[in-house]
């Protein structure tokens, strides 16, 4: 028999939770014991204490081994009770116990006692996000080329960083996902190793281990990016004006982890054509703009794919309230909304690949709330259905532009309509 000997426990548990700081609360258990001596005893208890509060990735062999190392200077209820004890059984414990009391104990026989032992014990509760499906967004990979910004060539490393940026922040605001950090891994190692220091509470190491995995990662490749300017006349007035040139081509994929399966893979591509009219020279604004509106689009469309839009309820004027808000959505743009029909199987693999989509009616959207849209119903082939998704109607969108002398302004709206 080892120094801890047999061990019987699991009574019941009471759990009185108070929050603390950042995810971590505690809960008081109330737990047996046995051992070959008094200390061992509560030694097993706490591990016991521990399992039953955080589960049983615990691995309790590595506890025991780390609470050998904790002795006590008599085998008496008072010399394992003390605040010095105590303050040590907790950072061997890696902060887990917060504190205990033994409430009873008794000798079974000469040589087993079992002791009752009531635990307060340091659970760490992730955010609200963490239930969230998770995505990690890599750095998308770039090639030869080009990538110019007016007369000056630029880094394709510097565009994609600057992308992936907003990328990263459209992903977060749409409350879908729990974004996970994969660019300052090292900041946050030297966080880590900091909260491992002795000097830091012991309640502090309950936080390390708790690092998130992805269920998706989005991948992909930055391959051009070319902003140039022409100079022209208008013809009416013959007055001097610039003609912005954009050519883009950047590919992403959506990658489940666990599988390896590819969800969604598609392209972002303007291809070079006839420039169109701007008021604005080629500055760092208007790349600010186009950076901007190639990380929204991309996120709208991982976000559409993953989770689609949804009618959720309607008010009693009969606008229809979506469960999206924020800055994916737009007041005047057009929805298309699908009422689920039956189930569908591949009659091959006899996999279910969704529910058939029948075409409800069209929504324009009249009010975006931070995390709620309303739309007004302009047609409808049938009645639109609560839990209908909604997906963008392109039909509607316009692409006309004409030549005109305009601000930055005017530039962005003509960029928007080229490209929709």
């Amino acid at each position: 028999m080892n120094s801890f000997g047999r061990f019987l426990m699991v009574v019941w548990v009471s759990s009185l939770v108070a929050v603390r700081g950042a995810g971590l609360v505690e809960e008081t258990v109330e737990v047996t014991g046995r051992g070959n001596t008094l200390e061992a005893a509560i030694k097993n208890a706490l591990v016991e204490a521990i399992q039953q509060v955080n589960g049983i990735e615990i691995e309790s062999r590595n506890l025991r081994k780390q609470l050998e190392f904790v002795r006590a200077a008599g085998n008496d209820l008072r010399s394992l009770t003390t605040d010095e004890y105590q303050s040590a059984i907790s950072t061997a414990a890696k902060g887990f116990i917060k504190r205990y009391e033994v409430i009873s104990q008794s000798g079974i026989s000469t040589d087993l006692t079992e002791v009752a032992v009531r635990a307060v014990v340091n659970r760490y509760v992730a955010g609200v996000g963490s239930s969230r499906k998770r995505i990690a967004v890599l750095p998308f990979r770039t090639g030869e080329g080009p990538y110019r910004v007016g007369e000056h060539p630029v880094a394709g490393t510097s565009l994609e960083r600057q992308w992936r940026s907003l990328l990263i922040a459209h992903l977060v605001q749409s409350r879908r996902f729990s974004v996970l950090d994969r660019e300052f891994s090292l900041e946050t190692q030297m966080e880590r190793d900091r909260l491992k220091k002795p000097q830091s509470r012991p309640e502090e190491r309950v936080r390390l281990g708790q690092e998130l995995g992805a269920d998706y990662i989005v991948v992909g490749s930055f391959e051009e990016f070319r902003l140039t300017a022409e100079n022209g006349v208008f013809r009416a007035s013959g007055r001097q004006y610039q003609r912005l040139s954009l050519s883009i081509r950047l590919s992403y994929r959506i990658i489940e982890l666990a599988t390896g399966q590819t969800v969604l893979g598609d392209n972002l591509r303007v291809p070079p054509g006839p420039p169109f009219a701007a008021g604005a020279a080629t500055d760092s604004a208007t790349e600010s703009y186009l950076m901007h509106w190639m990380a929204q689009r991309v996120a709208t469309r991982v976000t559409w794919t993953l989770y689609p839009v949804k009618v959720v309820a309607f008010t009693m004027d009969g606008e229809a309230v979506l469960n999206q808000g924020g800055a994916a959505l737009q007041v005047g743009d057009f929805l298309e909304a699908f009422n689920l029909g039956q189930r569908l199987i591949d009659p091959y693999t006899k996999e279910f690949i969704g529910n058939e989509e029948l075409l409800a009616g069209i929504l324009e959207i009249t009010r975006v709330l931070p995390k709620t849209t309303y739309a007004r119903v302009i047609s409808t082939n049938r009645i639109i259905a609560a839990g209908a998704i909604c997906r963008p109607a392109t039909v509607l969108e316009s692409s006309s532009q004409t030549e005109t002398e305009s601000t930055l302004e005017k530039t962005k709206s003509d960029t928007d309509a080229l490209f929709k």
